[in-house]
């Protein structure tokens, strides 16, 4: 008798328990530093960061940063569907360090990658980063978004450094400056540098399109890196042919800043197409030691061509038209 009534009790606690309110959840994510007992590689751009799915309709989503970190990696994409987002950094309730408004026709096919830097907290508190999805309620999006440790950020700026030996940065004056950095079609992503602390020290203001063909926009960046955030490093994706990165500077003409576009990742079933970043042809846009990968000579030397560019590279030619580069 008295187990029959201990018996009913726990089924009734249980099921009063089980109506018990729980706190709401809110968008708002406060992020913890990534642990370095997790992976000893240091990956600056991972494809493996935990995604969180941000609906469209201007959801907002806030990751609040340890008030020690000086970077994030972040990471947006989507499943086959256009992306669309406006990404801020703020710090306080009014003032904002960093902006980007990205659109991208398939961000399942070219899904963006950056690593932001920022100050550490102050007075103010620490930075907020925020994404909000600027697309349609059908068009949801996955948004990843990891602190980084001191420690990691250290061996990331080393690594930005040697991105800007890779490739001389170019000098853009302000005004409306037009650069284009044509890609070849074996590169499939590229690492984008952007930093006016050399010329000016001053914010970028710039619009970033990814061609193709002759001007077909397939994405599009409205980027705005405040003194704080420099040099700023993201990782583009350039899938297809005939792709051109151009970049439409819209500071004024006394705020100039630099940027180097140098290949990230690079197929090997592609031929390398001459004058595109990528190509050999191009040999003061990179240290090519990481990119040597070129197509193999035919198997007859008769009726060769040969044309030097430079002192390091060798183009060559054979009567039915096949072209390579030689050392």
């Amino acid at each position: 008798m008295l187990y029959s009534k201990i018996l009913a009790f726990c089924v009734l606690y249980s099921n009063v328990a089980a109506f018990t309110l729980q706190p709401a959840k809110t968008s708002s994510v406060a992020l913890r530093s990534t642990s370095e007992t997790q992976s000893t590689e240091i990956a600056m751009f991972p494809d493996d960061l935990p995604l969180q799915r941000i609906e469209g309709g201007e959801t907002l989503r806030t990751f609040k940063m340890p008030i020690e970190s000086e970077r994030c990696q972040m990471v947006f994409k989507t499943m086959g569907r256009p992306l669309r987002c406006r990404v801020e950094m703020w710090l306080g309730p009014q003032r904002k360090t960093h902006m980007m408004d990205m659109d991208i026709q398939d961000g399942q096919v070219a899904p963006f990658r950056a690593c932001l830097k920022f100050k550490k907290g102050d007075s103010a508190g620490a930075q907020v980063l925020t994404i909000r999805n600027m697309g349609t309620p059908e068009f949801p999006l996955l948004a990843g978004v990891v602190a980084v440790t001191p420690e990691k950020s250290k061996e990331f700026e080393k690594i930005t450094n040697k991105v800007w030996q890779m490739g001389p940065p170019t000098h853009v004056q302000g005004g409306t400056t037009v650069r284009s950095f044509p890609v070849a079609d074996n590169v499939e992503a590229i690492q984008l540098l952007v930093s006016s602390k050399r010329v000016s020290g001053k914010s970028v203001k710039m619009d970033i399109e990814v061609l193709q063909g002759a001007n077909y926009v397939k994405q599009r960046f409205d980027l705005q890196v405040g003194g704080g955030c420099q040099p700023y490093h993201a990782i583009i994706a350039t899938p297809g042919q005939g792709v051109t990165i151009r970049m439409i500077s819209k500071n004024v003409f006394e705020f100039p800043y630099e940027v180097s576009v140098v290949p990230y990742s690079v197929s090997d079933t592609v031929a390398r197409v001459a004058g595109r970043i990528g190509s050999d042809l191009t040999a003061n846009t990179f240290n090519d030691q990481a990119f040597n990968r070129r197509a193999p000579p035919p198997a007859t030397d008769n009726g060769l061509n040969t044309y030097t560019f430079g002192s390091r590279r060798q183009w060559k030619s054979d009567r039915d038209g096949k072209k390579w580069w030689e050392p």
